[in-house]
């Protein structure tokens, strides 16, 4: 990014950046994406436990082979079915606004401190961050 920055400074001059908080804003997209990750890992976490109950509690004189075939037959969760698809699908209407209203500007202050704005565009753009911190 920076370099293409400089190529464009250097073909045309004229081209005008506005001065923003740089700073706060990797550092909103940065946490963030630790958010996501962070509820990623307590599910992958609470997954692995349920796994290793669903093993223990079965009857020990079964195969590894066995274990896995019933391991596989047994329904997906809801969450594993359905969920992720509609997460998914929001984010993309999430996506979809966030753009509408950068194309359109329509834009509104949510949040305005001396230090940093948040529009509902940015808003709309950090909480994609998020999602792919959460997402597999």
């Amino acid at each position: 990014m920076l370099v293409i920055t400089q190529i464009m400074i250097f073909l045309q001059p004229s081209v005008i950046f506005q001065i923003t908080n740089t700073l706060a804003d990797l550092l909103l997209i940065i946490i963030l994406f630790i958010i996501g990750a962070s509820f990623r890992s307590i599910l992958k976490a609470r997954e692995r436990k349920k796994l290793k109950d669903k093993i223990g509690n079965m009857d020990a004189s079964l195969s590894d082979v066995q274990i896995i075939e019933r391991l596989m037959l047994e329904e997906a969760s809801w969450w594993k079915r359905t969920g992720k698809n509609i997460l998914s699908l929001i984010m993309l209407i999430v996506v979809i606004i966030a753009l509408l209203c950068y194309t359109f500007t329509w834009d509104y202050t949510l949040f305005s401190s001396p230090y940093y704005t948040l529009t509902l565009v940015g808003f709309f753009l950090l909480l994609v961050n998020a999602y792919y911190g959460f997402r597999d």
